[in-house]
């Protein structure tokens, strides 16, 4: 086992290939001296027990970065795509969209300032230097990118406190993304065009989560009061909803609500069906020991589940 303390609140947690992880967070507005960043580290193995290396750092200023994705664009050579969503009315070095080559991200202090928050970025690329540490100096360079903005929620300003991004995927086909906030709107983006091809009023309240099908036909849309609903891609029409509250007719009492979803990749690609795991937790919280539950679903490609 290996760990590692940062000192801010990490909210995205994100693997980049094999060899790199990012993690991104920080105390968003609050003047208690927790910074908002983003690092990199490098994961590698001596004498067969694994060595954690941070690699690099950017400050996002007075926004903390609260979700995140990321796209491999080039396994082999290590070039990834990631997504930053940040709360707050402006991002401070914001670089929603990046191109990262070999993996690595470091230090630079000369991106934009002040871009909408719910906003991705695409970049033209610079360089930067890696600190003088490490067997990976030599392996691993960077490149960041720069230019495209996009607002990706419209929340009024005197709801929810305004526009707020709560969740983005990309497609596992890398064609387009989907970004989804407190406005209840799922929102499907071109890419690399960023040219909205979908704007769809899903749930009444905010978007908690959602995830794309290994094929990208199929989405999965998590509201923060749980319902759950499965859309077709090709044309934004509900498939199927799903209920956390099944678990009573299963043995159990209280009552539930799905949380989160996440689609698994299928044994075999020509399988006409797509699996999907949910987790569900109580409605209400008690000062008692609470279980939650995961659940699999066979999502059939037709009008039921």
């Amino acid at each position: 086992m290996i760990q590692w303390r940062t000192n801010f609140p990490m909210y995205g947690v994100k693997a980049l290939g094999e060899h790199h992880i990012i993690v991104a967070g920080g105390g968003g507005h609050s003047k208690s001296g927790v910074p908002n960043c983003l690092e990199v580290y490098g994961l590698e193995y001596a004498d067969k027990r694994p060595r954690l290396t941070k690699l690099g750092r950017m400050d996002t200023g007075g926004r903390a970065t609260m979700n995140m994705d990321v796209f491999t664009l080039n396994p082999v050579d290590g070039n990834f795509l990631l997504a930053l969503g940040q709360d707050g009315n402006f991002l401070q070095s914001n670089y929603d969209v990046v191109t990262v080559s070999n993996g690595v991200l470091v230090e630079n202090n000369d991106l934009k300032k002040c871009q909408r928050r719910g906003s991705f970025r695409e970049t033209s690329t610079f360089s930067s230097t890696l600190n003088e540490r490490s067997d990976f100096k030599r392996k691993l360079g960077m490149a960041f990118s720069e230019i495209k903005t996009l607002q990706t929620d419209f929340t009024p300003a005197n709801r929810h406190g305004g526009p707020f991004q709560k969740v983005v995927r990309f497609a596992p086909c890398g064609a387009f993304f989907v970004s989804g906030g407190s406005d209840g709107h799922f929102r499907v983006w071109a890419y690399p065009s960023f040219k909205k091809q979908w704007d769809h009023n899903a749930h009444k309240d905010d978007v908690d989560d959602l995830d794309i099908s290994r094929d990208s036909d199929l989405l999965v849309t998590v509201g923060r009061n749980g319902l759950t609903y499965i859309w077709r891609l090709n044309d934004c029409s509900k498939m199927a909803e799903l209920h956390g509250d099944r678990m009573v007719a299963a043995g159990v009492s209280q009552k539930y609500r799905i949380r989160f979803a996440r689609f698994l990749f299928p044994e075999r690609r020509e399988d006409s069906f797509q699996l999907l795991v949910t987790c569900s937790i109580p409605v209400s919280r008690s000062a008692r020991k609470q279980a939650c539950y995961l659940t699999l679903w066979r999502i059939e490609k037709r009008d039921s589940s």
